[in-house]
């Protein structure tokens, strides 16, 4: 956790305005860790880059006609190719991975469990 609340964010330039072409987001470094120290910087970075890159996803979505069934699969393949990202990893999780699943898992079922708890209360 960092201090002040500050947010780690990472970014790519590839995303960049001013790497607009293909061949220029290739040549752009990896990603980058940026903090987001302040609210101000957080709005900032919502609405110079991450509302574009939605709103640009949304277009080409419903630009498609019929639109794709496969929403999450589709815009994977968008942001992977528009933004020169890797593709995601498949298979079967690794240990990490499964228990992290695993602690989810039980977070979400204690949740549930509280907000029963609750919900019983109020009736």
């Amino acid at each position: 956790s960092l201090a002040g609340g500050a947010a780690p964010i990472t970014s790519s330039p590839a995303s960049d305005s001013r790497l607009a072409t293909p061949a220029a987001r290739m040549a752009a470094p990896p990603l980058e860790l940026r903090i987001l120290a302040s609210q101000a910087d957080r709005q900032e970075f919502l609405r110079g880059e991450v509302r574009p890159s939605l709103e640009k996803l949304a277009q080409v979505y419903f630009a498609k006609k019929p639109p794709p069934e496969d929403v999450v699969g589709f815009l994977i393949a968008e942001l992977t190719r528009d933004e020169c990202m890797p593709h995601p990893a498949e298979g079967a999780l690794d240990e990490d991975e499964v228990l992290e699943k695993e602690e989810l898992t039980e977070k979400i079922q204690a949740l549930r469990t509280q907000l029963d708890h609750f919900q019983s209360k109020k009736r």
